[in-house]
Formats: C-alpha cells, structure tokens, sequence
C-alpha cells in the first residue's frame, strides 16, 4: 500500500467524492453481511446435506439388507445383484462425503473472499478494491465439484435400486 495522494478521494471534486463515498459504503456493507452469511450458514448446510443423504444411503443398505434376512426368501442368484446394490450405495455415501466436504471448503474459501473485499480502506482509496478475475477461483470450482459430486451420489442410488430391481425381478 503506498500513500500516494492520488489514490485518496479527499482531493475530488465533492460530488464524485460523495458518489465514491456511497458506492464504498454499500459496497462495504453488503460484503460484511455476505461474510456473516457465510459463516452462520455453511455448519448448518454441511450437516443438512450429510445427514439427509446418508440416511438415504443408509436406509438403502439396511432396506437391501431386509431382503436377505437368512429365510432366502430370493433365489441365490439374486445375490450379486443385491451385493451391487450395496456396493452403489457406499459408493454414494463415499460421493456425499466428499460433496460435503467440498461444499464446506466452498463456504470457507467464499467467507475469506469475502474477508477480503471487506476492507475499509475501500472507503477512501482507489486502490485498495478487490482484484478482478484471480486466475484460480477456488469458490466456484469448489462449488461446481460439490455439485457434481451430489449428483453422483444421487446416480449411486439409482444405480443401485436398478441392481436391486434386476434381483426382485430376473430377466
């Protein structure tokens, strides 16, 4: 940061200094609010996601489970289509974790950037606004791959009541 008077607004002319002034000021405002968004919201996301999506998962296997409860109520063959059934499960459980994680690193990359951009010098200074474009953006990649991993998990699961339904009803 350098002193030089020309990133000081106290020199303009007092209608661009007012305009500057209310711009930062909103500006600064708005970040600070997004920052305290951010910070309440991402525990409660986090849990949300995991806990809804395991108990998916976790009612899946345990459901699965029932139908080979010893009685072999299903023909043996049936059995490797069950067992995939399972296994698309945990892959599932295994794909929402990581969305989990992923979106919580979202909400903490996105809680420092807003940190960042909610500096008060921005309401004096020129040069002290936020950079554009970074040439990574960890907010939106984590967002994209948090997203992604989700729908596999939600793929895990069709794929595995498709295994389940090929053993209740072969060929």
């Amino acid at each position: 940061m350098t002193d030089d008077p020309k990133f000081f607004i106290s020199n303009w002319p007092e209608p661009d200094r007012l305009r500057y002034e209310r711009h930062a000021q909103e500006i600064f405002r708005q970040m600070g609010e997004l920052r305290a968004a951010s910070q309440r919201n991402h525990v409660d996301y986090g849990r949300w996601l995991i806990a809804s999506l395991l108990a998916v998962h976790g009612g899946s296997i345990y459901a699965i489970s029932g139908l080979w409860n010893g009685t072999h109520k299903l023909p043996p063959d049936a059995m490797p289509d069950l067992m995939a059934g399972v296994g698309w499960n945990l892959f599932g459980i295994g794909f929402i974790l990581v969305a989990a994680f992923l979106a919580w690193l979202n909400f903490q990359f996105a809680e420092r950037l807003y940190d960042r951009w909610s500096d008060p010098a921005i309401l004096y200074r020129t040069d002290r606004w936020p950079a554009g474009n970074q040439r990574t953006d960890p907010v939106t990649a984590t967002l994209y791959l948090s997203a992604m991993f989700g729908l596999m998990s939600f793929g895990s699961f069709i794929a595995g009541g498709m295994a389940v339904y090929r053993a209740l009803v072969p060929g």
